[in-house]
């Protein structure tokens, strides 16, 4: 027995040595499958030496003791490991060979009067008043109490049946009101205390499935806020130095961030940060916009060759979008191409109209200021009506940006409100206060419907329904 003892001991030092391993290129550490099972086989070779020893005493004891102390080990080191659900279960199958190894001591301990009925109600009332009991240990010690009272582990019955009734619906309560405030810390010990008792709770695996994936959302979108921050703050400083290739990218990454993390965040948030995408967004569409006529008005003022030149050497360089390089070089051709074209029509059709007069170069000279003339028109009338379209597009763009900052305004008052109201439900809910709940929903039920978010409605709604048929 010694040698096989030692062979589980190196077992575990050589799981332990792969459990903290970091592999490469990862941020992340994970308890490997290999070493809870290495853990599970010592606490039950060490439960099952023990009982193979004759009489009962301090072996066993310390045995079902160090079975124990490897339990509570792993439900430690499990919580937020990717492995935590099967950490979980063979610490079960453990707990339940402890239990019946408790029981059968303690089958022996009362032929010796070794286990007082008080200290087992002792031990009850302390673990029962907690304000998140251990369902576990109060199981173990109704069922010690059924071996030596039958009518005071009827009561011990009656409490255990009251207190998981009751904590099955506060905790569910607790942790959707966490998630509403965006308390992650309060929402994950819940969660915790959820699937360490998840035998003994009244909480459908549907039910469960939805909280968890809460929780491990609004863990992602605490993730990424810092990230969405900083692409919107490198966004907004590249902006102001005109690299707006940058700063698009940068907008596009913080949009893209938000887009999968949204709806986990609480509502207030997800709104702050909606409105600092778009005010950066018409930021960026203004700054735009400037280049653009900037360019026009160099072509107005300067001619062909300098816009040219303005538009190769600042507007594409800085990154002003294609569509709109586009449209510069159609006003470009436009004002360069036909004008042109129209002025050796001209032109020709003067010299042939005039072949005796050929050797006039004023004539010549007269034509080519007309032409001159008419192309400048053409052209301050193009940068007219580009300058109207602008300065239209920027009045209606400020028109709506100021109805959407207003709307916005107003939306987020209202949902803070429904936020605000869902919250006071849920504490109701935690003080048993269930007919002013159900009065207060009631009145309210339109008003949430309307502008609380979607899936947190339906969940509220979900439950209620089961606590008062709303």
């Amino acid at each position: 027995m010694n040698k096989l003892l030692i062979v589980f001991l190196v077992c575990i030092n050589i799981n332990i040595l792969h459990a903290a391993s970091k592999p490469s290129g990862q941020n992340f550490r994970y308890i490997g499958q290999s070493y809870v099972d290495s853990c599970i086989q010592r606490g039950f070779y060490i439960l099952i030496e023990a009982s193979s020893v004759a009489g009962i005493g301090f072996r066993q004891k310390e045995a079902i003791s160090e079975a124990r102390n490897i339990v509570f080990h792993l439900k430690q080191i499990a919580r937020g490991d990717p492995n935590e659900r099967y950490i979980l279960w063979k610490a079960g199958e453990l707990e339940a060979q402890i239990y019946l190894e408790e029981k059968d001591l303690m089958l022996q301990q009362m032929q010796k009067g070794q286990m007082p009925m008080n200290l087992i109600i002792s031990r009850y009332n302390m673990e029962v008043g907690k304000v998140r009991p251990d369902f576990g240990s109060l199981k173990r010690l109704h069922m010690q109490m059924e071996l030596i009272d039958t009518k005071k582990a009827n009561e011990m019955a009656d409490s255990y049946n009251k207190r998981y009734r009751g904590i099955s619906q506060e905790v569910v309560f607790s942790l959707e009101k966490a998630l509403m405030q965006g308390d992650l810390k309060k929402a994950r010990d819940e969660l915790g205390y959820c699937l360490r008792n998840r035998t003994y709770l009244q909480i459908s695996d549907s039910k469960y499935m939805q909280l968890e994936n809460r929780v491990e959302g609004l863990t992602k979108a605490n993730q990424e806020k810092p990230f969405i921050e900083a692409d919107l703050n490198d966004a907004a400083a590249s902006l102001k130095i005109n690299r707006l290739n940058t700063s698009r990218e940068k907008l596009a990454s913080a949009r893209n961030r938000f887009s999968t993390i949204s709806k986990f965040l609480p509502q207030s948030e997800a709104m702050t940060i909606t409105s600092s995408i778009n005010k950066l967004s018409n930021q960026f569409a203004m700054k735009e916009d400037s280049l653009v006529n900037l360019n026009l008005s160099i072509l107005r003022t300067g001619g062909v060759q300098d816009a040219n030149t303005f538009l190769q050497t600042k507007v594409k360089t800085c990154g002003v979008s294609q569509e709109k390089i586009a449209y510069i070089d159609k006003a470009i051709l436009g004002v360069a191409i036909p004008d042109n074209t129209h002025m050796a029509e001209e032109i020709s059709s003067v010299i042939a109209g005039n072949e005796n007069v050929t050797s006039d170069l004023s004539a010549l000279d007269i034509l080519r200021e007309t032409a001159r003339q008419k192309a400048q028109v053409k052209l301050d009338s193009l940068q007219a009506i580009e300058n109207e379209r602008l300065r239209k597009e920027q009045a209606e763009r400020a028109r709506l940006d100021s109805i959407y900052l207003a709307t916005q305004f107003e939306l987020q008052k209202y949902q803070d409100k429904a936020t605000s109201i869902s919250i006071e439900l849920y504490t109701l809910l935690e003080q048993n206060k269930i007919a002013a709940a159900k009065d207060r929903f009631n009145r309210e039920r339109s008003f949430l419907a309307k502008y609380m978010w979607k899936d947190a409605h339906l969940s509220t709604c979900i439950l209620l329904k089961k606590i008062f048929l709303c």
